[in-house]
């Protein structure tokens, strides 16, 4: 199950062009990360201490001022200590950009990778099975 993000393009993300700035997209994709992680951490009932280490973004699609965008974020796989996460922006039906995100699981004081526990394992496994609702 995926959580979805809606926001409004601001004029300020917009560039001489009238389109959306490339780098305004990033911050699209990770307000996607934050409800998700949100939605995850109600279900866990506790914080989780996650840096993102990699991401990607492939633009298929201009947007401009004013359109509504929906972020789409899901997790597309668990590993020992990192959680990779599958994101689309759309408009309506159409697929705006679409992105790849690597999240890892890390010690709060050591920040250093750190295996990721038993119990948010479970729930981000629930939440790729469909079985844990994850939407904003």
């Amino acid at each position: 199950m995926a959580v979805i993000s809606t926001l409004r393009v601001r004029y300020c993300e917009t560039d001489a062009m009238g389109h959306v700035n490339n780098i305004s997209y990033m911050i699209y994709l990770e307000q996607g990360r934050t409800d998700f992680m949100k939605e995850i951490r109600k279900n866990l009932g506790r914080e989780v201490a996650i840096v993102l280490a990699s991401i990607r973004c492939d633009f298929r699609a201009p947007s401009y001022f004013d359109d509504e965008l929906q972020v789409r974020t899901e997790v597309q796989r668990v590993g020992k200590t990192s959680i990779t996460m599958s994101q689309a922006i759309l408009r309506g039906d159409e697929l705006i950009a679409q992105g790849e995100s690597v999240i890892v699981h890390v010690d709060p004081v050591a920040q250093r990778p750190a295996p990721i526990p038993d119990d948010l394992r479970q729930v981000l496994l629930g939440q790729m099975a469909g079985e844990v609702s994850c939407s904003s």
